[in-house]
């Protein structure tokens, strides 16, 4: 009997397996097989690298190889179209190459074009929703294909409508971003300020630097499994905020939009004195403690005690609950780790 090995697609790299795992090309292919019927309890991932399986996944994975780019150049700005399967660095990293600016404090950050909307990806100063003008998507039960503009995406804080009222009512085939001109880079990011004095400065050289920062904080997935920044950065208010400040003055928060203080949550794990603890194989990593990895062997039921350890630590304390940026899936789909089990 054939077996469809997951751990080599999603980077936390727990040894699960699916009904069948299938490569779709293009946006003609995923519609065929939705109007085939034959898919069973389907999902769609492009790099797995926002998701871990903690058991064998009891229906098909679609993994997103729809590709294309393409750039329109205009006076006042560059219309960039990308599939949903291209790999996101590999598109930064091209843009950047060619001298066009907008997405550069992006780099680095790992999986495919289509997820970015889903989690409004966003690192240093910068979110895609600030640069996204709309996508395509095709329903996934009826294979009709649909277009939404940046404001019916309802983009927020690692947020969207694909978390919401289209949560597993879209699959993502396409993106179209807006960079206007004149570039003006984004070097508010505390490590990113050395770059302020640099003359000519350039979209590729701050997207270096980006990835020369990620690179010492963050542990590359191909060598020590994970999937990035494990929990969000929670949003507490003012009055919560300020009393956590006047027990612990180094506490940072920045202010959001929406209302607000938003703080770090790899500082308040750090503080817990969690970095570097271990559950098992699986544990927090020592020079990120945002991040959870897979040391080699580990356990989904490591993974579980571990999350759940830190959420209970950080709201004993803090009065902060924590709430994962993963997408964590069971036997049938997504599940709330805190119930898990």
């Amino acid at each position: 009997m054939q077996t469809f090995d997951l751990s080599n697609h999603h980077t936390f790299g727990f040894e699960q397996i699916a009904r069948s795992i299938v490569t779709v090309a293009s946006a003609e292919q995923l519609k065929q097989l939705i109007v085939s019927r034959q898919l069973h309890n389907p999902i769609i991932l492009g790099e797995g690298s926002n998701a871990i399986f903690l058991e064998d996944y009891d229906g098909d994975v679609l993994i997103n190889r729809i590709m294309g780019r393409k750039l329109e150049d205009n006076a006042d700005g560059v219309r960039l179209t990308l599939g949903a399967g291209e790999n996101w660095d590999s598109a930064v990293a091209w843009l950047s190459q060619q001298g066009i600016g907008g997405l550069e404090n992006l780099g680095l950050i790992p999986g495919c074009v289509g997820a970015a909307p889903v989690q409004n990806i966003g690192a240093y100063g910068v979110e895609l929703s600030q640069v996204l003008e709309s996508l395509t998507f095709i329903d996934p039960n009826s294979g009709e294909t649909h277009s939404l503009s940046k404001a019916e995406c309802q983009l927020g804080y690692r947020d969207s409508v694909f978390k919401h009222q289209l949560k597993d009512k879209a699959w993502i085939t396409e993106l179209v971003l807006w960079l206007p001109k004149p570039w003006q880079p984004k070097l508010s990011y505390g490590p990113l300020k050395s770059l302020e004095d640099e003359s000519d400065l350039s979209p590729l050289q701050v997207y270096r630097e980006v990835c020369q920062i990620r690179q010492q904080k963050l542990p590359d997935p191909k060598v020590l499994g994970n999937a990035g920044s494990f929990f969000k950065n929670p949003v507490v208010s003012v009055e919560l905020y300020d009393h956590l400040r006047s027990l612990d003055s180094n506490l940072v928060g920045y202010p959001q939009h929406q209302g607000g203080i938003k703080l770090a949550a790899g500082y308040l794990i750090d503080k817990l004195g969690l970095k570097g603890h271990l559950q098992g194989k699986v544990g927090v990593h020592q020079h990120q403690a945002l991040v959870l990895v897979n040391h080699g062997g580990g356990k989904p039921q490591d993974l579980v005690a571990l999350a759940n350890h830190i959420q209970q630590r950080v709201f004993e304390v803090y009065q902060v609950k924590l709430q994962p940026e993963v997408r964590i899936f069971g036997s049938n789909g997504e599940v709330e780790i805190s119930r898990y089990g």
